[in-house]
């Protein structure tokens, strides 16, 4: 029984001495490690709160943005469709009518060139056969030219008892019709 008893007195001293030291030296080995994981769980909370904070204000911010390109599209979209069916319409009609008038008035002068043309081709025509006529027949062009009659020489008298008629003073210079 002795060893019963020193068993069983080893078993109180296990439990009441080493066991309640450990269990103590337990606790306070967790006690930092408590406060680290408070300040941890803060740490992370904190994050985590600041990042949905920050993920809002993206969210908001693409949302304007989004907005801001949808009606800037929306207006581009409009400028196009009142450019392309009024505006441009119109130059275009005002293109083409300008465009028909360019091309009936080309036509007309085309006839008009066509015509001034035939006739100038037949006045020329006309106006050397008449030139011909005139410089063989009427100019007797092609016969040969009669040698032309003497000079007649003017005596100039340096005493002048008075003016002579006139006919006396022209009829050496211009020859008499016989």
């Amino acid at each position: 029984s002795k060893l019963a008893d020193s068993a069983a007195s080893q078993n109180k001293y296990t439990i009441n001495t080493a066991l309640a030291s450990t269990n103590d030296r337990l606790d306070e080995m967790e006690r930092p490690r408590a406060d680290v994981l408070s300040n941890f769980s803060n740490a992370t909370n904190t994050v985590l709160s600041t990042m949905k904070q920050r993920r809002e204000d993206i969210e908001s911010r693409a949302k304007k943005q989004s907005d801001a390109a949808d009606e800037l599209r929306s207006d581009v979209e409009a400028k196009t469709n009142d450019y392309e069916n009024v505006t441009a319409g119109k130059r275009r009609s005002v293109v083409d009518a300008r465009k028909k008038g360019i091309v009936s008035s080309s036509k007309d002068f085309n006839k008009l060139s066509k015509a001034s043309l035939s006739s100038a081709v037949l006045s020329t025509k006309e106006t050397k056969k008449d030139i011909n006529e005139y410089s063989l027949k009427t100019m007797e062009m092609e016969k040969d030219v009669p040698p032309l009659d003497a000079r007649n020489n003017i005596e100039y008298k340096k005493t002048v008892s008075c003016t002579p008629v006139d006919d006396m003073l022209l009829k050496d210079i211009i020859p008499s019709k016989e």
